[in-house]
């Protein structure tokens, strides 16, 4: 047995060993079991567009979603329709990009006066994007973009660590200072590896990079009693746990304790689901298996609106198009949660990913509704211009052919 494989069957048995195991989960959490079928992902990153005006019509997979054109429809479709859609709302990634471009800035600027009262607002207050995702998450992607993991150059990094090290001095008890100056040795770290699969790491690299995770890890241990107030602490200690490819028991400790003292921070949620992408060694069972623990754990209004956000997160990181086919994802409890993520953030964002996954689930009555609500597609949420009209074309049994029974 091979060592990716030794630790997946690890990780399975460790999992329904915990207290809250498999079957008491189930049982808590019913299974909504409308529709048998089982449903996946393969890895495939999707690459959001930075703008509405990124018109570029990507060919699919046929046999994907309620049902696949023909090449002669979706010709005519790129011609006609797709430019049109280039207005298409995009508030919440336009809303995303001026938080990270604000803590960007302030950054280059120096200037932590205004970096610190905007964390702290993030922080003390709560606020989120209409999706219901935090922006203080969103603030500590802004941080790292001062972090270029492919800039190798020594002086770079001193430069670097000088600007972090001068924020730490003038705010000694700042979380983000210190999160910031872990961030930074995280992605100095990976500036030495490099970003391709681990075959194409030279071998003189992987020393350096190991060094620079752990001084990360030791950085925030070190700091812990002033960090950990701040949730993205759990966020970023979660990510280097999984590249240092922590065991499932001490990655769940660590976990547990971020949720119990952040319950409502999704990342911590979306770090997770990285820990069981099948390329860190995980799988679609362990994935479930774990789904069904947070809903387990979690107060009943959150339970499957949290389980929807799991598979969203999973779709959008490793199983793409896939989610349906590969993951071991239940539809009926999926699509409840997005119903529970509508009423709580009635956002545009929120309903096109919903009638996105109706689609792909085939779930045609659904997917109607909810396509019938939408004025024009958010390109980042369907992934690609294609998609929007495959399903909306196939829902309108008057001018599309191919609709027949499930």
């Amino acid at each position: 047995m091979d060592d990716v494989h030794w630790r997946r069957s690890a990780r399975l048995v460790y999992l329904v060993s915990l207290d809250y195991n498999a079957k008491r989960w189930t049982q808590r959490v019913p299974v909504v079991s409308d529709n048998e079928e089982s449903y996946g992902r393969a890895h495939r990153p999707v690459r959001l567009a930075d703008s509405p005006r990124a018109c570029v019509l990507h060919g699919a997979p046929p046999g994907h979603g309620i049902v696949s054109m023909n090449g002669i429809m979706q010709s005519l479709l790129a011609l006609v329709l797709l430019c049109g859609a280039m207005s298409a709302r995009a508030d919440e990634l336009t809303d995303r990009h001026a938080v990270i471009r604000q803590a960007n800035d302030l950054f280059e600027k120096q200037d932590f006066a205004a970096l610190e009262r905007l964390g702290e607002r993030y922080r003390t207050t709560d606020q989120r994007f209409g999706s219901g995702v935090w922006k203080l998450s969103t603030y500590y992607v802004g941080i790292s973009r001062a972090f270029g993991i492919t800039n190798r150059d020594p002086a770079y990094w001193a430069g670097r660590e000088k600007i972090v090290r001068t924020w730490i001095e003038r705010h000694p008890k700042s979380p983000a200072a210190h999160l910031a100056m872990a961030r930074m040795l995280s992605s100095h770290a990976w500036s030495i590896r490099g970003s391709g699969y681990a075959n194409t790491v030279k071998d003189e690299d992987w020393g350096p990079f190991k060094s620079y995770q752990q001084q990360a890890i030791d950085y925030l241990q070190e700091h812990k009693a002033i960090v950990s107030t701040d949730p993205y602490w759990y966020e970023l200690m979660e990510h280097l746990a999984i590249e240092r490819s922590w065991p499932l028991e001490q990655f769940i400790a660590l976990h547990d304790e971020g949720i119990k003292r952040f319950p409502d921070y999704y990342p911590l949620y979306f770090a997770a689901v990285r820990y069981f992408a099948p390329k860190w060694g995980g799988d679609a069972q362990g994935l479930e298996i774990y789904a069904r623990r947070v809903m387990a754990l979690a107060p009943p209004r959150d339970q499957y609106m949290l389980y929807a956000r799991i598979y969203w997160v999973a779709s959008q990181d490793d199983y793409g198009k896939r989610l349906f086919v590969d993951s071991a994802v239940d539809w009926p409890s999926m699509k409840r949660g997005f119903e529970d993520i509508l009423a709580r953030y009635p956002d545009e964002w929120n309903l096109q990913a919903f009638a996105y996954f109706a689609c792909q689930a085939n779930d045609r009555e659904t997917a109607r509704g909810l396509v019938a609500q939408i004025q024009e597609p958010i390109l980042a949420v369907w992934r690609d211009t294609a998609d929007y009209y495959r399903c909306s074309f196939a829902l309108d049994e008057d001018t599309n052919p191919h609709l027949g029974a499930r």
